[in-house]
């Protein structure tokens, strides 16, 4: 692994991701899925040298698994999670197995030189897929070194279409993030605002 681990930690996805969890692992335990990987931007190729750094990455996000701390973070902030779900992430844990890169006939399917495939339980797959594509992200970019241009550029698209959408959209809720000086409010205060919308839309 030439680059230092992207994945560090399993709290490292959306939260929206353990609550569709807690469903899954309470109604669909044991259901089978499949999904693949599609590189929808035309003209980008992946090295070698690149799916190496990939299927590394990929090992080393396989062998993490939540410590105590982060499954008391992920209580708090998620209190709605049943404790079923919660003593089922003490002790899981990526299959490395699930997932397989570049192996088989997926590659055929590839225009870009990059084939993914995660195939398991529902329970499991639903988990691989935001690190995934981070470590895909990462990997393509530290290679080619387009990432700043590209992030800001992408952002800027993001926020017009946001923005756009609240003009139109009375159901859509904007939550202001910034601080008084302009500057980006704590991590910890941006969840308590949201998590009060969310409140006050559900009736809570």
């Amino acid at each position: 692994m030439k680059l230092d681990p992207i994945i560090v930690s399993l709290l490292e996805t959306d939260l929206y991701k353990f609550s569709m969890g807690a469903v899954i692992h309470k109604l669909f335990n044991e259901y089978k899925t499949k999904w693949t990987f599609k590189c929808r931007n035309k003209g980008v190729k992946f090295t070698p040298e690149m799916i190496s750094e990939i299927r590394a990455q990929i090992d080393h996000f396989c062998a993490l698994k939540f410590t105590t701390e982060e499954l008391q973070k992920l209580r708090k902030l998620a209190p709605w999670i049943s404790d079923g779900y919660f003593n089922h992430l003490v002790d899981w844990t990526p299959k490395r197995a699930e997932i397989k890169v570049n192996e088989g006939n997926i590659q055929a399917y590839s225009d870009c030189g990059l084939a993914i495939e995660a195939e398991g339980t529902w329970l499991n797959t639903s988990m691989y897929e935001i690190p995934i594509l981070a470590i895909v992200n990462e990997v393509y970019f530290a290679f080619t070194g387009d990432k700043v241009k590209n992030d800001i550029e992408f952002q800027k698209k993001v926020r017009e279409v946001y923005l756009r959408q609240c003009e139109t959209d009375p159901e859509f809720i904007r939550i202001d993030c910034s601080a008084e000086d302009g500057s980006m409010l704590p991590p910890d205060v941006i969840s308590d605002a949201v998590r009060k919308v969310v409140n006050e839309h559900l009736g809570l």
